[in-house]
């Protein structure tokens, strides 16, 4: 049991891609338009996170323990709002999955 944690932090350790990020880089090693909110369907198509309602009503992603593997969860807060709350952020290595799987998500 303790042998899954150390794999999983070990794939943890530059894990600081927001989803409009990974949208980026993909548009751009694909030629196609995808957007951030395509990149987080597809995130929750691989398993990889769940959109929950929270108290207040609004959506909110949460990682699956797939997800853990890639990616982690911070407490942020807004410099430009009074808004904060959760945000999942995901290593490079989340990208090439996405890749990998584009042809089976899309369809």
């Amino acid at each position: 049991m303790s042998k899954n944690k150390v794999d999983s932090s070990a794939m943890l350790e530059n894990i600081d891609l927001i989803p409009t990020q990974i949208a980026t880089t993909l548009t751009q090693q694909t030629g196609k338009k995808i957007s951030c909110i395509k990149v987080n369907e597809y995130l929750a198509k691989l398993g990889l996170q769940q959109k929950l309602k929270t108290r207040g009503g609004k959506s909110q992603w949460q990682l699956t323990e797939q997800g853990k593997k890639y990616g982690r969860v911070y407490q942020v807060e807004s410099s430009y709002s009074n808004w904060s709350g959760n945000q999942v952020k995901w290593g490079e290595e989340v990208i090439e999955l996405l890749k990998q799987n584009l042809l089976k998500l899309t369809a």
